[in-house]
């Protein structure tokens, strides 16, 4: 693949494949505190939390993060805030309201087994994630369901606009 694609395929891998939605407008902020965290785990950087609590995310920094990485400006996630109750606190951030304190097994392997450029110009990967196992840290036995995630490239960085479960059955 290309520069680019590539790159969308490292950033992808670092989200865990912990978000799926149908386009940006779907995409809900437990989701992107979710991508946030596993981005930042996948890093090796400590993800940056606004209490003691590990829950709250700087406003800042979420928003951030949604404008680069899915072209969701901060008002957008404001708005969407106010239909996720108890997401946003104009003094801590946004936190995850359906965390269960679940973190996914960090990956190994990533393939991407096909890719597409589609009219638009927007490339669609066929991504399969390879998870650690959790009791050996050894390479598990099977892979991730393959990801179709739809990304746009036009700006010179990676944004995700979709991300969606591939339909095996229709194959």
């Amino acid at each position: 693949p290309n520069d680019g694609i590539q790159q969308a395929l490292e950033v992808w891998t670092s989200f865990c494949d912990s978000g799926q939605f149908v386009n940006t407008r779907s995409l809900k902020i437990s989701t992107l505190v979710q991508m946030f965290r596993h981005m930042c785990r996948s890093n090796g950087c400590e993800a940056v939390y606004s209490d003691a609590s590990d829950t709250w995310i700087p406003a800042e920094a979420l928003e951030r993060f949604a404008e680069y990485y899915f072209g969701i400006s901060a008002e957008t996630l404001r708005t969407k805030a106010e239909s996720e109750s108890d997401s946003y606190d104009a003094e801590k951030g946004y936190r995850n309201i359906h965390g269960q304190g679940t973190w996914y097994a960090p990956v190994v392997k990533s393939a991407l087994t096909e890719c597409t450029q589609n009219a638009d110009g927007t490339y669609t990967m066929e991504v399969y994630l390879l998870a650690a196992d959790p009791q050996t840290g050894e390479a598990a036995e099977h892979c991730n369901t393959p990801m179709l995630v739809t990304v746009d490239l036009s700006g010179g960085h990676p944004v995700f606009l979709s991300a969606r479960v591939k339909d095996l059955l229709s194959e």
